[in-house]
């Protein structure tokens, strides 16, 4: 399984339950649609992952995942789209949306 530690740590094996929590870069409000749409738009048009269940907070996100990909590619992709859509809504060009690690276990 591979394992890696930044400042937090991280198992990410493929094909097994994982939670993940992404948090936002700071207290911006909430695009809940925007991150549903994508949650939604991984496992059927890209099979990235069968999703099994999420919960979209006030600035950050709990996803119950079987990853198919790595998750750092995983998480690219899901981070990258939700923020160039969240931050076109908010009028923001080079600023975090997402906090750049993920707690995932």
């Amino acid at each position: 399984m591979p394992f890696y530690q930044r400042r937090l740590p991280h198992w990410q094996p493929l094909g097994q339950p994982l939670f993940v929590t992404c948090r936002l870069d700071g207290s911006l409000p909430s695009h809940a649609r925007l991150v549903v749409e994508a949650l939604h738009y991984g496992p059927a048009s890209l099979r990235h992952y069968p999703l099994h269940a999420f919960v979209v907070m006030a600035n950050h996100l709990h996803l119950l995942i079987n990853p198919q990909v790595a998750l750092p590619k995983l998480l690219q992709w899901l981070k990258g789209i939700t923020a160039q859509r969240a931050n076109k809504i908010l009028g923001l060009t080079g600023q975090a949306f997402w906090q750049e690690e993920s707690y995932d276990h």
